[in-house]
């Protein structure tokens, strides 16, 4: 595989220094602690949004006709990952160097190019991705959920996860846990009705596979998920009988138990699309895709709504 580097060539100037004033100290190094918070010019120089969902950097994916995931930003705040969708679905790039950032750039983490929604594990060593490159596992839907690893000189050389993750009817995001616990959504049987399931992480392997109970899944397709780093809650989307789909949030109590999932709310969810949700590294604020306004967009907002939405029984 070609490993990919950081273009220093083009580079786009962030927005006022005004950003760079407001960054404050870190404490911790984000690098050392994923959840630190981060300065503001690591969110490619946006100002915070507040309670109401506001598009992302507009000005850096609008160049793209069709988005097919949101950005994830490695701990440490230097890259950031997407996917793109045309004729297929291929990952995109970016990197900082200080205060600025590369241009968007492919990236090769297959020969060919192809990746769907890449995801970056909570301690950044990991990029976990969709391909329908062929592991030999014969299925209605050639998608299969493969990594790459953090090397010296950029990344490894590709491997899909195992067989008894792949043999399940995989399609878009998926999402990985602290302790490298895998949430997807996925059907042995039928690709447009899946469930939200876990793989968990044992000796370096994955166990079989769990279908998550009726708190999370119901008789409509589930899919997206994103789950927190320490497990303690999942957000996913749900179609609802118009085809649309929502965000749902649902929480893991004590006992290891969920919480009967719920809508997001008219905060996020509107009668279009809302998908993709993940949740910043310093937990600070949510992201979400949506084409509400006719095409597609990155929205982010506050999330002091996953605490908002908490049940009663979990403050």
């Amino acid at each position: 595989m070609k490993d990919f580097k950081v273009v220093t060539a083009v580079c786009v100037q962030l927005s006022s220094l005004i950003f760079l004033g407001a960054c404050g100290e870190t404490g911790t190094s984000p690098a050392d602690n994923p959840r630190a918070r981060l300065p503001l010019f690591e969110y490619l120089g946006q100002a915070p949004p507040g309670e109401t969902p506001e598009v992302f950097a507009d000005e850096v994916f609008s160049q793209f006709d069709h988005l097919h995931s949101c950005p994830v930003f490695s701990p440490d705040g230097t890259e950031a990952y997407w996917a793109v969708a045309s004729r297929d679905c291929r990952s995109w790039y970016m990197t900082r160097s200080g205060d600025e950032w590369s241009s968007p750039q492919q990236a090769l983490f297959l020969h060919d190019g192809m990746g769907d929604s890449p995801i970056i594990s909570p301690d950044g060593h990991r990029i976990l991705f969709l391909s329908q490159e062929p592991t030999g596992i014969d299925k209605i839907r050639p998608e299969s959920i493969w990594y790459v690893d953090r090397a010296e000189d950029g990344w490894s050389e590709p491997k899909a996860v195992g067989d008894e993750v792949n043999t399940y009817l995989v399609h878009w995001q998926v999402s990985v846990a602290e302790n490298g616990n895998l949430y997807f959504a996925g059907s042995k049987t039928n690709p447009d009705q899946r469930d939200i399931v876990m793989a968990r992480l044992i000796d370096g392997e994955y166990s079989k596979v769990t279908v998550l109970g009726d708190a999370i899944n119901s008789a409509e397709s589930e899919s997206n998920p994103f789950i927190d780093p320490d497990e303690q809650y999942l957000i996913f989307s749900r179609r609802r009988s118009s085809g649309f789909t929502d965000l749902f949030i649902s929480y893991r109590r004590p006992d290891g138990s969920w919480t009967k999932a719920r809508s997001m709310g008219r905060r996020i969810n509107t009668g279009s699309h809302e998908l993709c949700a993940n949740v910043s590294r310093d937990g600070k604020y949510l992201f979400f895709m949506s084409p509400r306004d006719g095409r597609d967009r990155i929205y982010w907002v506050d999330a002091g709504i996953i605490e908002d939405l908490k049940p009663d029984e979990l403050k």
